[in-house]
C-alpha cells in the first residue's frame, strides 16, 4: 500500500510536468489563415516555421529535464512556473505547420 501511495504522488506530481515538443498536439489554425498566400510566400512561411520549431524545441526539451530533476530533488516540477514551459508556443508552431501543408496541397505547390 505504501508503495502504491508513492507512486500515486509520483504520477500526480509528474502530471504538472512540461511536456516534451513530441508529445505535444498541434493546436487548430484555420485553413483561411494562408489561403491568400502564393505558393512561394507559402514556402517562405514553412522555411519559418520550421526555424522556429528547430529553436523551440531544444528549449522545451531541457525544461522537461529540469521538470524531471527538480521533481526528484525538490518534489516539484519548476518549469511551468519559472515561464519556460513553451508546449502553447510549440503547438501553435505545429498548427500552423499542418494548416500551412494542407494549403500547400489544395493549392497545388
Amino acid at each position: 500500500m505504501k508503495r502504491f501511495s508513492t507512486l500515486a504522488a509520483v504520477a500526480a506530481l509528474s502530471a504538472g510536468c512540461v511536456q516534451t515538443p513530441e508529445s505535444i498536439a498541434p493546436a487548430y489554425v484555420s485553413l483561411t489563415e494562408y489561403r491568400d498566400l502564393s505558393c512561394s510566400e507559402l514556402r517562405r512561411e514553412s522555411r519559418h516555421l520550421d526555424q522556429a520549431l528547430a529553436e523551440a524545441t531544444p528549449r522545451q526539451k531541457t525544461a522537461a529535464s529540469n521538470d524531471v530533476a527538480a521533481l526528484i530533488i525538490i518534489g516539484a516540477p519548476i518549469s511551468k512556473a519559472s515561464g519556460k514551459d513553451l508546449s502553447e508556443q510549440i503547438a501553435d508552431i505545429k498548427g500552423r505547420q499542418k494548416t500551412l501543408k494542407q494549403t500547400q496541397i489544395q493549392k497545388g505547390c
